[in-house]
């Protein structure tokens, strides 16, 4: 699998596979050549997924939206020796980046789509609110199972402090960059925490999957 990457995104590839001794399939990803692979360069996602979980049983509950979201939860396993990946379940589905840590997000597509768009972008914002303006999840990226639930991957944490969660917390530049291009809709509600003092002229930033 490791030889055959399917993306690449902006620091890691991934790859298709299956697990150990079954038949369903996973995804692999790992650093690019140049990333520092070292014994703890996967914490931080698990960091950021632990949060995320947190942050989606909070938006779930409102019912905010008319389905429900889930994370996949990625494990970090050693292969070839004691080369660390991270392994998660496959997604079954048609694949869609909603919105970015760099304040892009979905304007283009079908109607389904960019309705999602716009519910992604209020769960960015509902974070930055049930989190007492500490952190705002995005990065939102996965596809709509059979079943109708929206299955996220590989998301970001954006903190107050950038040193929790990773190369992808961009800390307070990018929560203002987010707020910056962010458009209250239907999904958001009036009384939400915004930054007290809004940002000017931050253009948006898009990376690619994964």
């Amino acid at each position: 699998a490791l030889s055959l990457p399917f993306a690449k995104g902006s620091q890691r590839y991934a790859a298709l596979g299956h697990y150990y001794n079954s038949s369903e399939q996973c995804v692999c990803k790992w650093p690019i050549a140049g990333h520092v692979n070292h014994e703890d360069y996967f914490e931080a996602d698990v960091r950021v997924v632990k949060l995320a979980l947190k942050i989606l049983e909070s938006f779930n509950r409102c019912r905010i939206i008319d389905r429900v979201v889930r994370m996949n939860i990625p494990d970090v396993v050693s292969i070839r020796g004691n080369r660390k990946v991270l392994l998660e379940r496959y997604i079954n589905g048609v694949y869609e980046k909603f919105n970015s840590n760099g304040g892009w997000w979905k304007t283009h597509g079908t109607p389904g789509t960019l309705d999602l768009s716009l519910k992604m972008q209020a769960l960015s914002h509902f974070s930055y609110h049930i989190t007492g303006r500490n952190y705002l999840l995005c990065d939102l990226q996965g596809a709509v199972t059979e079943d109708g639930r929206l299955v996220l991957t590989d998301p970001a944490i954006l903190s107050n402090i950038r040193t929790q969660y990773g190369d992808t917390d961009l800390g307070p530049e990018g929560i203002d960059r987010f707020f910056y291009h962010h458009q209250c809709n239907q999904y958001c509600q009036y009384d939400w925490l915004k930054p007290i003092i809004p940002a000017h002229n931050l253009q948006p930033v898009h990376l690619p999957m994964w």
